[in-house]
């Protein structure tokens, strides 16, 4: 999942893999949640959506 992560890094703004996250949960539910977070390079903390390359909130 390292390697997908890093490489929509790459290509997509942060914004654009919440939206991706978003769209999917909608399609797979809540319960994938983390895992779809960790695949798109973001992590998932209480509410929060954190970009784990910068490290910040967004």
């Amino acid at each position: 999942m390292e390697m997908v992560a890093r490489g929509l890094e790459k290509h997509l703004k942060v914004d654009q893999r919440e939206f991706l996250m978003n769209s999917l949960l909608h399609v797979c539910g809540d319960e994938t949640r983390r895992s779809v977070a960790e695949a798109l390079g973001l992590m998932y903390l209480k509410g929060d959506i954190v970009d784990q390359q910068e490290n910040k909130y967004t």
